[in-house]
């Protein structure tokens, strides 16, 4: 592990900046959400908030340094990894630093994931008694976490479109 780290470095950085950005980015949005009561347009719209900012900034960001990074190593003569390596190796760092970030502060302030599943708990019609007790599960969870699939779908994306327009080989340059 320690080989893979020396050897890039500079993606590891950079994947944590992503993560680092797109977290304070949401945290920001979400906060500025939460400041009055949760409606039902916030509520539809909050799960959708870190998906939409890490595709924008992970697929710009990823694309202008990785094009920028591999010129440099081109023009050094060095042998560079794979692009679909480098955007990998961004991707797992940017993601979890961003579910580790979360998390730490779902371990101070757990407010946004309660007040999540209690806007969930007044959008459904007469709840039964296991459907409470589901709600009621979501909301000790941290807020990345209650949005698992939707985070993936958006990662799934913005790999997708980052490997698209990161320049293919040395010959681009």
């Amino acid at each position: 592990m320690k080989k893979i780290y020396t050897q890039n470095e500079t993606l590891f950085l950079n994947g944590f900046l992503i993560g680092l950005i797109c977290f304070f980015i949401t945290f920001i949005i979400t906060f500025l959400l939460q400041l009055n009561e949760m409606s039902l347009l916030k509520i539809a719209f909050l799960p959708f908030v870190f998906g939409f900012f890490y595709f924008f900034i992970f697929v710009i960001y990823t694309v202008i340094f990785l094009n920028k990074y591999n010129k440099k190593i081109f023009l050094k003569g060095e042998v560079k990894e794979k692009r679909f390596k480098q955007i990998l190796i961004v991707f797992v760092v940017s993601f979890l630093s961003y579910y580790i970030l979360d998390c730490i502060v779902f371990l101070f302030d757990s407010s946004l994931s309660q007040e999540f599943a209690d806007g969930l708990l007044k959008i459904t019609e007469n709840p039964t008694a296991q459907e409470m007790e589901e709600i009621n599960a979501l909301s000790k969870m941290p807020f990345s976490v209650q949005n698992f699939i939707l985070n993936i779908i958006s990662a799934f994306f913005s790999i997708l479109f980052a490997y698209i327009f990161v320049k293919k080989s040395d010959l681009d340059y």
